[in-house]
């Protein structure tokens, strides 16, 4: 699994809000993200648990705000300095935290110091953003001759970008420090589920909207008393100055995105969040700008070809005066927005991703998606190398409701959707392209259906494996773990089979592939006694042989071993690791309980505790069945092996 950590600036929400869009992104194509920043947990509510981690770092500032959100240009001065005092300790501590991580690549927007800590830590970094702190200093500091050396230094810490990335509402001078910037689309939160706001706060359906808001820092006048009394609908802010019946105070940790997409109208101050989300929503905005602050003209330029955008003049504004600028609003709203103020998070993701590949030393890439009866596995496989760069998972479900071995429409679909969702970040990614289906794909009597589901929607071939294959492709994922004079058992556990493949070494291989799968056992795990005897009877089949060592290759002992080390991330490891018997008795024991407490964290989702259960009974059984007191955990599973035996095939010829 690749690890990303994201830094963000600790000013306002504008940062925050759209790199939590972007590890939205990320984490769709199972990529872990630490985010470090000291933003309010909010912003970050709609991540996911089980591939993102918040922690607190202060590694810049911004500016300082005066009233009305003037800048402070004597304490942003001061505590600029007083940052620089610390940059020895700030950089040690960030490099001694990214090789804690096994941090594989820095995505920064866009404080300075991170640069520095990642070049010690010899990691990549990836510039994205509006503009850069060196713009801005350099801008509210032109007459401060004594800031020009750290304004300077700041521009030789960005230097050390590996690659970067502007962002609209933005121009050559706003992101001077990276000259060489790519410019892609907006990037904004934007939500699979929003929050009906009629409905909580019991709104009249006919009455229209106006949402009102200044971002993360500070207030500005924006006329909203003379509003009220001219707007014929509901006026939603944070302020608690304003008194109207009309008027719906929120509390400032509200979810701004639930409030935008039911309004009607934005109120605000420009900042790179609110903008980005209102045009992207379609929404119309009047803005005040704030003086004095550079950031302001780049903001403002890039609405100039968005028909719904309104200036507030810098005086204060009566009730003829909002009269007059919303009578101008439904001649807005007729007018076609231009593409490119439509968010554009996927793609900005996927662009990283390919980018960041590139960046490396690598061979040529191969991509599996393994599809089994539950999960859809991807690996990303490094030929050079002969490890995998990238791994992920998605539960499908396949198998669920299948009946006379037909899958059923539904399940189709939830296949299909997992699948479009992982290529749509793999097809920006130069490699060789793998769909293979495992147990249910080969026994499934409608497996046409599925096959033309996919070509259609994601142009990619499936092709169904044998249980033999399925066996030696187990095998191959372990193979570079095995030493040539030990006895080994390697057995992978599936949704509808369970494969066995027995050798000495690297020789002769001795397969079995006994119909157990942890979708059918599911069933019966309520009653503990019927549970046991339908794997004693499918043991009855299974040869048994003296075995040094038993290796578990591939998704259930990665998951037993996650829920074991109380990881919030699967755990892809290089290395064999050990589950020991006595652990599995302690959770199994538990688990009989029904005892989920010291486990539900660290489930990918809820509906997995009873696999955990039948996973782990399962291992129990195979450990009695040939007396061994541990099972070593093989993190790659059959989609490795399979890259693997590509990569094999390719080696002889060459």
């Amino acid at each position: 699994m690749l690890r990303f950590a994201i830094y963000i600036s600790n000013h306002g929400y504008g940062h925050a809000s759209r790199m939590a869009a972007l590890a939205k992104e990320f984490n769709r194509f199972g990529i872990w993200t630490e985010i470090r920043t000291n933003r309010p947990n909010f912003l970050f509510s709609d991540l996911m648990p089980n591939h993102a981690r918040l922690s607190v770092a202060e590694l810049d500032f911004g500016v300082v705000h005066a009233e009305m959100l003037k800048t402070n240009l004597d304490r942003t001065r001061s505590a600029l300095l007083e940052l620089f005092s610390r940059r020895t300790e700030i950089v040690e501590r960030e490099v001694q935290f990214l090789r804690e991580q096994h941090i594989d690549c820095v995505v920064a927007d866009i404080p300075f110091l991170i640069f520095e800590a990642a070049s010690y830590a010899g990691l990549p970094v990836l510039a994205i953003s509006n503009f850069d702190w060196h713009y801005i200093y350099s801008e509210i500091f032109a007459n401060d001759v004594s800031l020009r050396p750290v304004i300077n230094t700041i521009f030789g810490l960005y230097s050390k970008a590996k690659l970067s990335y502007r962002l609209p509402f933005s121009d050559l001078c706003s992101m001077g420090a990276f000259p060489d910037a790519q410019m892609v689309g907006i990037l904004a939160r934007k939500k699979d589920n929003y929050l009906d706001i009629r409905k909580r706060h019991d709104l009249d359906p006919m009455f229209p909207i106006a949402l009102s808001s200044h971002g993360g820092e500070g207030e500005i006048d924006l006329g909203l008393d003379a509003f009220l009394k001219v707007w014929p609908g509901y006026l939603v802010s944070g302020s608690d100055s304003l008194q109207a019946d009309n008027h719906i105070r929120i509390e400032k940790d509200a979810d701004f995105l639930d409030y935008l997409k039911a309004a009607d109208i934005l109120i605000t101050k420009p900042g790179y969040s609110s903008l980005a989300e209102a045009v992207g929503h379609g929404k119309t905005i009047f803005f005040r700008q704030r003086l004095n602050y550079p950031e302001e003209r780049v903001l403002t330029a890039g609405l100039r070809g968005y028909p719904r955008a309104y200036d507030l003049e810098q005086k204060q504004i009566n009730r003829s005066n909002w009269k007059a600028l919303l009578s101008k609003v439904s001649e807005g709203t007729k007018k076609q927005t231009h593409p490119r103020y439509h968010i554009a998070n996927a793609e900005i993701a996927a662009l990283m991703i390919s980018d960041y590949l590139k960046v490396g030393k690598r061979g040529e890439l191969i991509s599996v998606f393994d599809l089994g009866s539950n999960n859809l596995n991807y690996c990303l496989f490094d030929r050079l190398t002969g490890h995998s760069v990238h791994n992920a998972q998605l539960s499908v479900g396949l198998a669920k409701g299948m009946t006379d071995n037909v899958i059923t429409g539904v399940a189709i679909s939830r296949a299909t959707r997992a699948l479009k969702q992982l290529s749509y970040f793999d097809k920006s990614i130069d490699s060789v392209k793998y769909l293979i289906g495992t147990a249910t794909c080969r026994r499934a009597q409608n497996i046409d259906a599925l096959k033309e589901q996919i070509q259609d929607k994601i142009r990619l071939k499936l092709q169904s494996i044998s249980a033999r294959d399925e066996a030696e492709l187990a095998y191959l994922a372990a193979r570079r773990h095995l030493l040539h004079n030990e006895r080994y058992l390697i057995v992978d556990i599936g949704g509808s089979s369970t494969e066995f493949v027995y050798c000495k070494g690297t020789n002769k291989l001795h397969v079995q592939s006994l119909s157990l799968g942890l979708l059918e056992l599911k069933k019966h795990w309520k009653d503990l006694t019927h549970f046991r005897s339908i794997i004693s009877d499918a043991f009855r089949e299974l040869n048994k042989y003296h075995v040094d060592k038993i290796i578990a290759v591939g998704l259930t002992g990665a998951f037993i071993l996650k829920v074991l080390n109380c990881s919030q991330s699967f755990l892809y490891l290089d290395e064999l690791a050990p589950i020991r018997k006595s652990q599995l008795q302690e959770l199994t024991t538990s688990l009989e309980k029904s005892a989920f407490g010291n486990y539900e964290a660290y489930l990918p989702e809820p509906g997995n505790r009873d696999i955990l259960a039948v996973s782990a009974s399962l291992l129990m059984e195979i450990l009695d069945r040939f007396e061994q007191h541990q099972i070593m955990v093989c993190t790659d599973g059959i989609a490795f092996g399979y890259a693997n035996r590509i990569n094999r095939k390719n080696l002889r010829k060459n």
